[in-house]
């Protein structure tokens, strides 16, 4: 039931993409471990792994959810890729199917 949806991308040091609405909230034992016969959230957990980052979802009645990926600079930004650039291909790795 959200009606707002903030991103926040920043790569000053890490590679941060940060999602946040503020809609209902969503379950903490469901953002945590997913929803059983689904996998969508569990699939999103295992992709950050697989780039050394961290997932987090946290989320209130009050405040909405926020979703947090956190991959460390020394993964994002290889010296072949740097900046802008590196983080956007970062991203989109992170999205493709069987990496």
């Amino acid at each position: 039931d959200a009606s707002r949806l903030d991103l926040q991308l920043s790569y000053i040091t890490d590679l941060v993409l940060r999602l946040r609405d503020n809609g209902k909230g969503i379950d903490p034992l469901i953002a945590a471990k997913g929803k059983e016969g689904h996998f969508g959230l569990i699939g999103m957990y295992e992709r950050a792994s697989r780039v050394r980052g961290k997932l987090t979802i946290s989320s209130s009645p009050a405040g909405g959810t926020v979703v947090e990926l956190v991959v460390p600079a020394m993964i994002a930004f290889p010296q072949q890729t740097f900046g802008l650039h590196g983080a956007l291909e970062t991203i989109g790795s992170f999205f493709k199917r069987g990496r």
